[in-house]
């Protein structure tokens, strides 16, 4: 069997033949069971030779998209050391064999799974505030946001995968360190360029250091992550976050 114009391998076959994978063009991944025989070159995968007493494979088809989604939500709720593969495997409906062909294995899944929470759930809460041309009344809402998702509807009191990692045996990984580090970057530089906007219109009080108020405030959300994954209610959060912006705001801004 050859593969369809703008597929490519994901997988090879295992030894006993019993299944491959490759990627359409648009995103699906097809499984291919019981080849016999394989020969990988290039990236292509070449004609499949086939036993007498083989039928020609099944297809089946799965969204890698809609999997790490799932993925992500198993990882975020336990965090890695308590998710085994088979907790991946029976969350997703998929076998390992699939699973690895895709994605890799377990620490390759978690590593594009904390990928996809960045880019889909922090990256544009960052992007917002940092274009909010309010100054203080967009930190405010930033934290109003992050309180309401971190202590009501379906995410209650699953804290921030990101806050998690950095407490937990994730971190021991470099290249999640490196995405930690880079996340608290943008976090940190989406506050300053807020605080920077409130200095401009008068809001801060006399003596505000923007880039240090973006460092108690980054810190702050932290805070409120893994305070709120311990069953802290949002009243006593945002007590903490009115008295944090308080004290970096001018008379003005607090009338």
């Amino acid at each position: 069997m050859l593969l369809d114009q703008g597929e490519r391998l994901v997988g090879d076959l295992r030894g006993d033949g019993h299944q491959a994978g490759a990627t359409r063009g648009d995103g699906v991944v097809v499984l291919l069971e019981g080849a016999q025989g394989n020969d990988v070159a290039g990236g292509i995968l070449k004609p499949l030779v086939q036993d007498d007493e083989v039928s020609m494979p099944d297809i089946k088809h799965f969204d890698p998209d809609a999997a790490l989604e799932t993925v992500v939500r198993l990882f975020w709720r336990q965090g890695v050391a308590s998710t085994g593969i088979q907790d991946v495997v029976t969350a997703t409906g998929l076998n390992r064999s699939s699973l690895y062909a895709t994605f890799g294995g377990k620490q390759d899944l978690y590593r594009a799974a904390l990928r996809r929470y960045i880019e889909s759930r922090s990256q544009p809460a960052f992007q917002r505030l940092a274009d909010d041309a309010r100054g203080l009344p967009a930190v405010t809402e930033f934290f109003t946001g992050l309180i309401e998702a971190r202590c009501s509807g379906e995410y209650a009191q699953w804290g921030c995968m990101i806050s998690n990692a950095h407490a937990g045996a994730e971190n021991s990984d470099p290249e999640v360190r490196s995405m930690l580090e880079q996340h608290h970057r943008q976090l940190r530089d989406a506050l300053q360029e807020a605080l920077l906007r409130a200095e401009a219109q008068g809001q801060l009080a006399a003596g505000t250091d923007p880039s240090a108020g973006a460092d108690v405030l980054a810190t702050l959300a932290y805070g409120v992550n893994l305070r709120s994954r311990a069953g802290a209610d949002a009243r006593e959060l945002r007590t903490a976050v009115a008295a944090a912006v308080a004290s970096i705001a001018g008379r003005a801004a607090t009338r």
